[in-house]
């Protein structure tokens, strides 16, 4: 009776509390993370082949290649996706669904995973980015698409990461890139500016002491320059509970200052953490506004080859 009785409360505990929490907190975000992840598990992700690629010894040193199916066209620009967790949780796998919806449309995905804090901060990710990378240019050489641009995106933590990616040159340097080679990035929910995230256990296991050079490096807003160039899709929720706003907007407000142009914004108004990814599995707004944005700044590629079909070559 007292099984019959716990199963029947706590369903809907949990939907009192999922239809009354207010946005803009922790709690809230928690609670609606069982509803996201549904959706993200039932939506379908056949549409596309995945390969596992080692780049180092540790378990969480892989990458996940995306491709459209062998009869599929593709287009010729790779996506280098990297997937949230607040830098403690998340997969490649998990996050299949972000692949898939590129993937459906002809682009070729990259998803590479890397070392997790606590045991690992940025010192160890500032590695993995750099292994990542370098395994991310030998396989696009291995296919021919060595002359194909890179856009850099990723959700909430790995957000981070992908600005890292794109907007340290030092890190590009010692690869043997430059950022013309990227086509553009898209942010979603992306701690941009480390100054502006509140303290918190995450936020130090990762960057370190806030006054230290670590965490200064581990800011995207840090590396800019007054030459940024790239093609940016910025989407946000005016609350969210996870990365606060500001976290985010400082750094575009920056950004702003010193491109000017090819800055498209979304502020989700009463927007959470986990509404700048809804339109992976949502046919909504955003989901159309993406989608706008990937046709508007679509690279212009020279190259004899155009498209390609899938499948290693």
């Amino acid at each position: 009776m007292s099984l019959l009785l716990l199963l029947v409360v706590v369903p809907i505990g949990y939907a009192l509390l999922y239809r009354i929490l207010p946005k803009g907190n922790l709690l809230q975000e928690l609670v609606s993370l069982p509803v996201y992840w549904y959706h993200i598990w039932r939506s379908p992700t056949d549409q596309m082949t995945y390969r596992r690629y080692d780049y180092g010894p540790h378990r969480r040193q892989y990458l996940l290649l995306c491709e459209p199916l062998p009869h599929r066209t593709r287009r010729p620009e790779v996506i280098i996706f990297y997937h949230g967790g607040g830098w403690i949780f998340g997969s490649p796998e998990q996050f299949r669904l972000n692949a898939h919806f590129f993937v459906e449309r002809g682009y070729t995905v990259f998803m590479p995973s890397y070392r997790r804090a606590p045991l690992y901060g940025y010192r160890a990710v500032d590695e993995d980015l750099e292994a990542s990378l370098l395994l991310i240019r030998r396989l696009m050489d291995k296919r021919a698409w060595s002359d194909w641009p890179m856009m850099v995106s990723g959700m909430s933590a790995g957000g981070n990461l992908a600005g890292l990616l794109l907007y340290d040159r030092q890190r590009l340097l010692r690869v043997g890139l430059e950022q013309a080679q990227f086509s553009r990035a898209l942010f979603l929910g992306a701690p941009l500016d480390l100054h502006q995230m509140p303290p918190s256990p995450p936020v130090y296991w990762y960057g370190g002491p806030r006054k230290s050079e670590t965490f200064a490096r581990a800011s995207p807003a840090q590396h800019l320059q007054a030459s940024e160039r790239v093609p940016v899709c910025w989407i946000h929720g005016d609350r969210d509970g996870l990365v606060p706003l500001q976290a985010s907007q400082a750094f575009i407000e920056r950004l702003e200052r010193v491109q000017g142009r090819g800055i498209w914004k979304k502020l989700l108004t009463g927007g959470s953490h986990l509404d700048a990814a809804s339109w992976i599995y949502r046919d909504n707004d955003l989901r159309a506004f993406v989608l706008e944005w990937l046709v508007a700044t679509a690279p212009e590629v020279s190259t004899d080859r155009g498209s390609q079909r899938g499948g290693e070559r």
